[in-house]
């Protein structure tokens, strides 16, 4: 009995018509790249700083809310989100010492998108003085009022600061301060009016905001401080008072003052005419001292003299003023 055995041809076209029939069936699978209907695309971009000359920005996140995916930026302020399904959503930025920001997606027609964006640096506040100042007079003519001296410094430059402004939502008070270009700083003295009060003990404790705005109108709180002390007892002086002549060198003398925590002093001489000149300051005087020798040339004329103690926080009262006489 004879062996029969099939065509090898006839298996061979069996297999040929299967993988046609294959190859022409619909492509259901949305991750398939031939899929017509495929809807994975991807995103990419590069990140700046908004200040000329708009360098990138490395390690910044960017989010891609839709799908969850959190990429940053390499060296050169470039980022890639691939393979994201395209749905129009949020796209954020974050970095830290920038504001943050964000863009909206909408897909349309295109498989790609590529952005550049551009991120504003926040402004940060370099040093900051903030402290309360006595200034006793003669009669009731006593003065009362806080300082304020800030320095403020932005990657985009001073002509991105609109202005520089100290805020305090219980007092009502939001006062823009002063910009000195020869020193770079941003000043300003707060009275006991700016501060709707009637004693600076009013105050102590209580926060004060340091605001900028930007010319992006963005509000950034870049710090935040208080008055720990005022200082409300007053350095008594010795001599020389009351027009009292003396000569090269002389001594300035006073009543230990004791208020009960740490100080220094700084005595200063004026002019005795309107407006008085100073003459001579000299200041980290140890606080036990009861005088301080001028050695210090000023010529005959009119002078008074005044003393201030300071405290570790700066916070300054002034003694009434002595008034002497160098000469005939």
């Amino acid at each position: 009995m004879k062996k029969r055995y099939r065509k090898p041809y006839l298996f061979l076209l069996a297999c040929l018509l299967i993988l046609t029939i294959s190859c022409n069936a619909p492509r259901e699978n949305p991750v398939d790249p031939n899929n017509p209907d495929n809807k994975l695309s991807s995103i990419s971009g590069v990140v700046k700083a908004q200040g000329y000359p708009f360098e990138p920005i490395k390690n910044v996140d960017v989010f891609w809310a839709n799908d969850n995916i959190l990429v940053q930026t390499d060296e050169n302020g470039e980022y890639n989100i691939p393979r994201v399904i395209r749905n129009n959503g949020w796209l954020t930025f974050h970095r830290e010492g920038y504001s943050d920001d964000s863009t909206f997606i909408d897909w349309g027609k295109n498989d790609i998108v590529s952005n550049e964006i551009f991120l504003n640096s926040v402004p940060t506040l370099d040093s900051l003085e903030f402290f309360s100042v006595v200034e006793n007079r003669f009669q009731f003519n006593q003065k009362y009022y806080v300082k304020v001296r800030a320095r403020v410094s932005d990657n985009e430059g001073v002509n991105d600061i609109v202005n520089v402004a100290i805020e305090n939502n219980e007092l009502n008070l939001l006062k823009v301060l002063d910009y000195d270009p020869a020193q770079n700083y941003y000043i300003g003295e707060l009275t006991l009016s700016d501060l709707n009060i009637t004693s600076l003990n009013e105050i102590i404790g209580k926060d004060f905001r340091i605001l900028v705005n930007d010319l992006d109108s963005n509000t950034f709180v870049i710090g935040i401080t208080n008055i720990k002390r005022v200082i409300n007892e007053e350095i008594e002086l010795i001599q020389p008072i009351n027009n009292e002549q003396v000569s090269t060198p002389f001594k300035l003398n006073w009543i230990r003052f004791i208020p009960g925590f740490n100080f220094t002093y700084r005595v200063e001489i004026f002019t005795n005419e309107t407006p008085p000149s100073m003459v001579y300051s000299e200041g980290n005087i140890a606080q036990d001292s009861i005088s301080h020798t001028v050695n210090s040339q000023f010529g005959e004329g009119n002078f008074f003299w005044v003393i201030w103690a300071i405290d570790e926080f700066n916070n300054q009262s002034r003694s009434k003023p002595g008034s002497f006489i160098i000469g005939n």
